[in-house]
């Protein structure tokens, strides 16, 4: 009861609190993780290192400062967004693309739309809710506090989401033949090593979730990789791009490779916005 009760003082706290001095708490919050708690340090840095060995000790460090600020914005914006209605959540991530989308949409074609832990990911999950009113179905981690959770899924709810759980993957497959576009996010490490499915990611062998996969091959479900891009602080844009037509005849870890590979391309353009303290390398083989 005390953790939601707090919850809900800081859902109310962030409401009132305009969007600029958000990110004034960002920049004091970003030199707290970096300087004095060291968050993740050595996790963030390890990380780095492995995806860039060939830049200097200068340019890896510039890159996790960076880091630190994209990651106490998201945070930030997350719990700000929670407040936000969805017209001005919709305003701050632009789709640039949508026809690629509405042709499968249109024909009552279901698709999987590979997401990535790329800048704010929460916002563009309910930004594409929104481009798309019950046409979206997204994927999430249950949390540990339920009246938590039911409060985040009902305000998120509201844009047109349909929020699942991964523990409730099952009734998937009674909803692919509806026409959804369904969210996957699949670019953290597997924690069932067993269904892993080993691409080439930064060079390295990785270890990936499977559940892109799972669906896309037997159900025939095109993929499209959901490439988003920081704007400015606070402004956003996505777009769409095809990696399977659900019509290609692949071997099984080809599309996990597109996708892995589309999301090393992003990293590179703009390496400070993926989730680095996320320990991405647990195994190997």
């Amino acid at each position: 009861m005390i953790s939601y009760l707090l919850y809900r003082f800081v859902i109310f706290l962030f409401s009132i609190i305009p969007l600029q001095w958000i990110y004034a708490i960002s920049n004091g919050l970003r030199w707290i993780f970096y300087r004095i708690l060291r968050y993740r340090y050595a996790v963030v840095k390890g990380n780095i290192q492995r995806c860039f060995p060939e830049k200097s000790s200068e340019e890896q460090e510039k890159i996790i400062y960076d880091f630190y600020l994209n990651f106490t914005d998201v945070i930030l914006e997350s719990i700000k967004g929670l407040s936000m209605s969805d017209k001005v959540i919709n305003q701050r991530y632009n789709l640039t693309n949508r026809t690629v989308l509405d042709r499968y949409i249109d024909s009552g074609q279901s698709v999987i739309l590979a997401a990535t832990h790329f800048t704010n990911w929460e916002w563009g999950g309910v930004s594409i809710g929104i481009d798309f009113p019950d046409k979206i179905i997204a994927l999430f981690k249950s949390m540990n506090n339920k009246r938590v959770e039911s409060d985040v899924v009902q305000r998120r709810s509201k844009s047109g989401l349909k929020l699942i759980s991964t523990k409730e993957t099952r009734i998937l497959k009674d909803l692919i033949p509806e026409g959804k576009a369904i969210i996957m996010a699949a670019d953290q490490n597997p924690s069932n090593i067993k269904d892993a499915i080993w691409v080439r990611f930064f060079n390295v062998e990785t270890a990936c979730l499977h559940g892109i996969e799972k669906y896309a091959l037997p159900f025939h479900m095109p993929v499209l990789y959901c490439e988003m891009e920081r704007v400015s602080r606070g402004q956003y844009q996505y777009r769409f791009i095809e990696i399977w037509d659900g019509i290609e005849a692949v071997e099984p870890t080809v599309i996990t490779q597109r996708y892995m590979s589309s999301l090393e391309k992003t990293i590179r353009k703009n390496p400070h916005n993926w989730l680095w303290t996320h320990k991405r390398w647990k195994h190997f083989r």
